[in-house]
């Protein structure tokens, strides 16, 4: 997660910069440095554990973000993966109570994987990736 977030703070950082937000921009730097702190700590395998309470404020953190930034609708690109997670958790459960059958082995979809064999380091460095990629082509889409 905290990855995930360090790939999403990137762009909120080029936009609050060329926004004249610059206020905001030290205060995503700050954050920016206090992940990749926790981040050296969780370097395979994990020390130090975010719990519901980290990943719920990150998810705060982002969001207010967005708002300030006014970039709500692209902040759906720029957070891909963690969409992806989240629509495939709906899509199961709504399949669940609807037909009885599963879509996925198992929810979120990075369970899936998991099931399907795939190294954790692998599932990481996929989807931090893929939420890099979308982050970057998120700047080039305001710019």
């Amino acid at each position: 997660m905290a990855s995930i977030v360090l790939t999403i703070l990137l762009p909120f950082a080029v936009i609050a910069y060329t926004q004249h937000y610059y206020q905001v921009f030290l205060f995503i730097l700050i954050c920016m440095g206090a992940i990749l702190g926790f981040l050296l700590f969780n370097i395979n395998p994990a020390h130090v554990f975010m719990g519901d309470t980290g990943s719920h404020s990150l998810g705060g953190l982002l969001a207010g973000l967005a708002f300030v930034t006014k970039t709500e609708i692209l902040f759906i690109l720029m957070g891909g993966v963690v969409f992806i997670e989240t629509l495939t958790a709906i899509i199961q459960l709504i399949s669940m109570k609807l037909r009885k059958k599963r879509v996925f082995l198992m929810t979120p979809i990075h369970h899936t994987f998991k099931l399907m064999g795939w190294l954790e380091t692998k599932i990481v460095k996929m989807f931090w990736l893929i939420n890099f990629s979308l982050s970057f082509l998120s700047i080039l889409l305001l710019f």
